[in-house]
């Protein structure tokens, strides 16, 4: 996964929430797919609640299920030769994480932690490879997921090459969860910018420069952690570079 969605939808609330309630709200990773499935998963599901920092599971373990996020940012983790953690992905409300290595058959080839406070539905490893392979319609959309993820990976390397390092932070902080308050939409950024900087593919310092052109631009008006957010969302801009 690259950016995260925008974050305005959000999953139905309530004690009865299942995975053929989100399903039929359009949220989340099994919309379109048939309902006998989806009511199939929902017996292998449980609710589950990890503070930030909280392991979700380790790069080179086997799977032991797959996470659907309902709240929060979870940080998909990859470690170098050197034993430097990289950032190769972020997952927000409505994703599924840890589903490529039931398609492979092999070990988790991340990990995952959470960036936030996070709700998660963990649905067992039987149930959701039971689905997949009752299910042809389900293994489609599974396999479809993971293009669009590999397509999703391939536009970021080619994003670095093409676009600035402030064009790529605002795309980043436009599409992290927001809250609107009285003076306009705040994101709390749940990234250090050592953390910031493994996302981009670049250095702390360079991200600090990205922050003030944007201000300097108009952008964003930063306190903190906290940055309010001065253009909308859909605005495209290139005057900051």
């Amino acid at each position: 996964m690259g950016v995260p969605k925008p974050t305005d939808r959000k999953a139905p609330r309530g004690a009865e929430t299942s995975c053929l309630l989100c399903a039929e709200a359009s949220f989340g990773p099994f919309t379109g797919v048939p309902t006998k499935t989806v009511g199939s998963m929902n017996d292998g599901r449980a609710a589950c609640r990890y503070k930030r920092g909280q392991v979700l599971f380790q790069e080179g373990n086997p799977p032991h299920g797959v996470f659907c996020i309902r709240r929060g940012l979870v940080k998909l983790l990859r470690y170098g030769r050197d034993g430097v953690e990289h950032i190769v992905g972020l997952a927000g409300p409505g994703d599924l994480v840890g589903h490529c290595a039931h398609l492979t058959g092999g070990p988790l080839d991340h990990g995952a932690e959470a960036a936030t406070e996070l709700e998660v539905c963990h649905l067992t490893e039987a149930a959701y490879a039971c689905a997949l392979n009752k299910e042809p319609a389900l293994l489609k959309h599974a396999a479809a997921a993971v293009a669009r993820e590999l397509g999703e990976m391939r536009n970021r390397w080619i994003e670095r090459s093409e676009k600035t390092v402030p064009e790529r932070l605002l795309e980043l902080l436009v599409r992290l969860p927001r809250k609107k308050k009285e003076g306009g939409l705040f994101v709390e950024v749940p990234l250090s910018r050592q953390e910031l900087a493994s996302y981009l593919g670049t250095a702390p310092e360079t991200v600090m420069r990205g922050l003030k052109k944007l201000a300097d631009a108009g952008c964003i008006a930063t306190h903190g952690r906290t940055i309010r957010l001065l253009v909308d969302s859909n605005e495209e801009r290139s005057t900051y570079a």
